[in-house]
């Protein structure tokens, strides 16, 4: 769940296989009337059952899902969402747990292994901790923005990485 604009977004999953993809919805910020939420339109593909992942970078709305899709949107419309996965390789898979905005990067967690990626501008991204932290136990990870400067705070093991930050 984000703010993005004047409206806020949240997700609902779908893990009924033939029901569908998971939707993203916004009402605007401070409406109180459930029957005011919003099909965003996203055009999920068929198999993303979670949207769980959101940030706000640079301008745009930025949502990722459990196949490891990355999408974003400067606008209102369905029409103005993008697919902006930047790596077509093994090295971009797994769920995208968790995204935050940290020093003016975006970053996001993906699991199995567990691994985290930085952006500058959301389109060029580099692997900053790749194969699960070398703990092969390691599976899931997600960021956070930690008090400390230069911390990221990593709750299922309760690491803190420092490495590239």
């Amino acid at each position: 769940m984000t703010v993005f604009g004047n409206n806020l977004y949240a997700s609902a999953s779908n893990n009924i296989a033939a029901a569908g993809n998971a939707r993203v919805y916004k009402i605007p910020v401070g409406d109180t009337n459930a029957a005011h939420w919003k099909d965003c339109q996203l055009p999920l593909d068929q198999d993303d059952k979670d949207a769980d992942a959101m940030a706000v970078f640079k301008g745009a709305l930025y949502v990722g899902t459990a196949k490891g899709r990355l999408w974003r949107t400067m606008g209102n419309t369905p029409a103005d969402w993008k697919k902006v996965n930047p790596i077509r390789n093994n090295s971009w898979s797994g769920k995208i747990w968790s995204m935050a905005v940290y020093k003016s990067m975006l970053y996001l967690a993906q699991d199995r292994p567990a691994k985290i990626w930085c952006s500058p501008d959301g389109l060029n991204w580099k692997l900053v901790v790749p194969n699960a932290f070398g703990d092969p136990h390691n599976n899931y990870s997600s960021v956070w923005p930690w008090t400390l400067p230069g911390t990221f705070l990593l709750p299922e093991r309760e690491l803190r990485c420092r490495a590239h930050l």
